[in-house]
């Protein structure tokens, strides 16, 4: 790191350079108004990351409270567990390139992906929470909800990319979706904290998981009601 700081430090002075000339040429962000436009020109987008929220509420308490459930006694093998996620998220994107994406997915096909990704998120939190008592069992599991999470994660991240129609708004319709998506997380922690601290964290985990799959199916119903295609989405 310190190799690292000296090196940069002397081409700092080149970055600020660049950015005071390019501040003239960039738009100021108002988070409002851009929220207007994208509900406003890019509704298929904006039902969309609608949609995705939910996915949060599913998530949300399992990624910051990982080293408390797998504490054991007085002490979490975190370093383990944290290299073992990032392992299980690899492979899922791996296994996904390899054998998925071989063939070009419809937009119908990577909805279903979405779909089942989701429920499956959910349903490994379940069996996570079931088998508490059987450490190494739950550790698994968890890792196979890391593995979903990080499916859907892409996918999700892939099928907005693919719906956005104002090209020179791209970046900032993403930029709407992940404040969107932080400000859930923001709601879902406090109330995945109260939870925990009331009933336990495996109570947070599971009554949230089956809260947010049952918003995200409902919202899937909702979407194909509406007659919103999903070849056209």
């Amino acid at each position: 790191m310190l190799a690292t700081s000296l090196t940069i430090i002397p081409l700092l002075k080149y970055d600020s350079q660049n950015l005071a000339e390019a501040e003239e040429g960039m738009p100021k962000l108002n988070l409002v108004a851009d929220v207007k436009y994208t509900v406003k020109q890019e509704q298929k987008t904006f039902a969309w990351i609608l949609l995705l929220l939910p996915v949060a509420i599913i998530s949300a308490g399992p990624l910051d409270q990982w080293q408390m459930y797998f504490q054991s006694g007085k002490t979490v093998n975190s370093g383990t567990i944290s290299v073992l996620m990032s392992l299980s998220g690899m492979l899922a994107i791996s296994l996904y390139n390899r054998y998925v994406s071989k063939k070009p997915l419809s937009n119908r096909g990577q909805i279903r992906l979405i779909v089942v990704s989701t429920v499956m998120m959910a349903a490994t939190l379940l069996g996570v929470v079931g088998l508490k008592n059987w450490y190494y069992g739950s550790l698994s599991l968890f890792m196979l909800h890391t593995m979903f999470g990080s499916l859907e994660n892409m996918l999700g991240g892939i099928v907005l990319q693919t719906t956005i129609q104002t090209e020179n708004r791209r970046a900032t319709i993403m930029s709407v979706a992940n404040a969107l998506d932080a400000g859930a997380e923001v709601v879902i922690l406090a109330i995945n904290g109260f939870l925990s601290d009331r009933f336990g964290i495996g109570f947070a985990w599971v009554s949230l998981a089956a809260l947010g799959l049952l918003i995200f199916l409902l919202a899937i119903l909702g979407m194909q009601s509406k007659k919103l295609e999903v070849e056209e989405i």
